[in-house]
C-alpha cells in the first residue's frame, strides 16, 4: 500500500488553468516528462464548504470530478494535472488520507490515450511548494 501524499490538493483552485512559457518557472526546459510550453488544467477533486481544509467528497464524487476535468482538458487541448485522491473509511470518519492518483488508477493506460501528468511530477518539475 502506498503512503498518503504529503501535498494538500485542497489548497488548489477547484478548476484552474496554468500557462507556462518556454523559460518556465525554473529556467530553460530540461529533459523531463513535463513540457513547459504546454498549457495545463488543474482541478480540485473535493467539494469544500465552511472548512476549506476538509474534503467533503467521497471517492465516487472525486471520480465524477475527474471525468469532468478530463473531458474539459481534452476539449481545451490542455494537459490535465492528476491530483491525489482522498480516501476515508466511512462518511463520518474524521481521518482523511491522500493517495497518489496511480494508487487507484492505471496512469500508464490513461496517459496512452490522454494528455495527463501526475500532480507530484508537475509540482516537482515546476518547483512549486505549499503556501504559507
Amino acid at each position: 500500500s502506498e503512503a498518503p501524499s504529503t501535498l494538500d490538493p485542497i489548497s488548489t483552485a477547484s478548476l484552474a488553468t496554468c500557462n507556462t512559457s518556454e523559460q518556465g518557472v525554473d529556467g530553460p526546459q530540461a529533459s523531463s516528462s513535463i513540457n513547459l510550453t504546454k498549457r495545463y488544467l488543474l482541478y480540485n477533486p473535493c467539494a469544500t464548504n465552511l472548512d476549506p481544509s476538509y474534503c467533503q467528497s467521497q471517492f465516487n464524487n472525486q471520480v465524477v470530478f475527474f471525468l469532468h476535468a478530463l473531458s474539459v482538458a481534452k476539449s481545451l487541448s490542455r494537459t490535465l494535472v492528476l491530483p491525489p485522491f482522498m480516501f476515508i473509511e466511512h462518511q463520518m470518519a474524521e481521518n482523511q488520507q491522500w493517495f497518489p492518483f496511480e494508487h487507484f488508477f492505471d496512469y500508464g493506460h490513461l496517459s496512452d490515450r490522454f494528455d495527463v501528468v501526475q500532480f507530484e511530477d508537475f509540482v516537482e518539475r515546476l518547483k512549486l511548494r505549499q503556501p504559507g
